[in-house]
């Protein structure tokens, strides 16, 4: 076990840490971190809209005002922004 730590600290993590290093793959990262916040919360609206009980559906209608065609747009809509959104990485 202690010649494969070595083995990754003296050939394999030199190369990495000089890749990680360069600006543009630095750049990469900071919009794959970008992009991946707005993905999480576009998830958790999608899951809020299609949560799968009748009454959780029934409550939205009530309280948002929208009636289960409107979920459904809702539903669509957030699935193609985040087929936009992962489809631009």
């Amino acid at each position: 076990m202690e010649g494969i730590t070595r083995f990754i600290e003296e050939k394999i993590a030199p190369p990495l840490i000089k890749f990680s290093q360069l600006k543009y793959v630095q750049v990469m990262q900071r919009t794959g971190l970008g992009v991946m916040s707005l993905l999480v919360i576009g998830s958790v609206f999608l899951l809020v809209a299609s949560f799968p009980i009748k009454a959780w559906t029934d409550f939205l209608g009530i309280s948002v005002g929208l009636s289960p065609q409107h979920l459904v747009l809702v539903q669509d809509l957030l699935h193609y922004i985040l087929l936009l959104l992962h489809h631009t990485d």
